[in-house]
C-alpha cells in the first residue's frame, strides 16, 4: 500500500517511493540475474496492482533500465542482466588493485582469463562472472587510465597497445613451427578467444607462413 507521507509499505518496511527502490525490491525477489525486459514487466505489473501511486513512477523501459543500471546496489552481467549487489567502493577498489593488472600489459584479452586468474578474489567480492568484472572495472576510470584499458566487445579488453593480430604473430615467433590447431588452442589458453574463432578470423593473417598444415617462420 502507498503511504503518501513516507513511501511504500512493503514486507513490513517503508521504502522511499521511487523507481529505483521499487525496482530493487523486485530484483531482490530473484536468486539469479534478471534481464531488464522481465524486470520492467514486473515493475509495470507492480504499479498496476498497487494502490494509486505518484505519476513520477510511470517511466519508459529505457528510463527504468537506466535507473537500475546506475544504482550502486546492482551489477550488470551478461546480455545486460541485472543482479542485486551492494557496491562497496573502497573494498572493490582494493580488490581490483590486487588483480595485478600490470601482468596484462599490451594484451588484447578476455575478462574470462582475468576472472579465472583471481577466482578467490571474485568469490570474496561477490562477482559472479567476467561480465560483472567488466562492469566493476568501468566504475574505476582512474584504474582503467593507469593501465590504459579500453573496452572492446565484451568480454574483451585491450591493455595499452594490445592487438589480436600482433599477439598471434608474436605467438608464432615463439612457437614456430606449429600446426594451426595447436596455435589456435594456445591462443585461446592465453588470451581467451575461442580456438575456432582464432582459426576462422585470425589464422588467415599469417597465411604466408603456412605450408603443409604447419605455420613456420622459415616458410615465407
Amino acid at each position: 500500500s502507498a503511504i503518501a507521507s513516507e513511501g511504500l509499505l512493503l514486507d513490513n518496511q517503508v521504502l522511499p517511493c521511487s523507481v529505483e527502490e521499487i525496482g530493487l525490491y523486485l530484483l531482490r525477489q530473484h536468486n539469479a540475474p534478471v534481464d531488464k525486459e522481465t524486470l520492467f514487466l514486473e515493475y509495470c505489473n507492480f504499479l498496476t496492482q498497487s494502490a494509486p501511486l505518484p505519476n513520477v513512477l510511470s517511466v519508459s523501459k529505457h528510463r527504468f533500465a537506466s535507473v537500475l543500471s546506475a544504482s550502486t546496489r546492482t551489477i550488470t552481467g551478461q546480455a545486460g542482466a541485472l543482479r542485486f549487489r551492494q557496491s562497496k567502493e573502497r573494498a572493490d577498489g582494493a580488490m581490483i588493485k590486487r588483480l595485478k593488472l600490470w601482468q596484462y600489459r599490451n594484451q588484447y584479452i578476455s575478462a574470462e582469463i582475468i576472472y579465472k586468474n583471481a577466482v578467490a578474489e571474485m568469490e570474496k567480492a561477490n562477482i559472479q562472472n567476467p561480465f560483472e568484472l567488466i562492469t566493476l572495472l568501468k566504475q574505476f576510470p582512474d584504474i582503467c587510465a593507469k593501465y590504459h584499458i579500453t573496452f572492446s566487445k565484451a568480454p574483451f579488453l585491450a591493455f595499452g597497445s594490445g592487438n589480436a593480430i600482433a599477439q598471434l604473430q608474436d605467438l608464432l615467433k615463439e612457437l614456430s613451427p606449429i600446426s594451426g590447431e595447436k596455435l589456435a588452442q594456445e591462443y585461446e589458453r592465453r588470451y581467451g578467444l575461442k580456438a575456432n574463432t582464432v582459426k576462422v578470423r585470425l589464422l588467415k593473417e599469417i597465411s604466408p607462413y603456412l605450408r603443409n598444415g604447419v605455420y613456420d617462420l622459415q616458410t615465407r
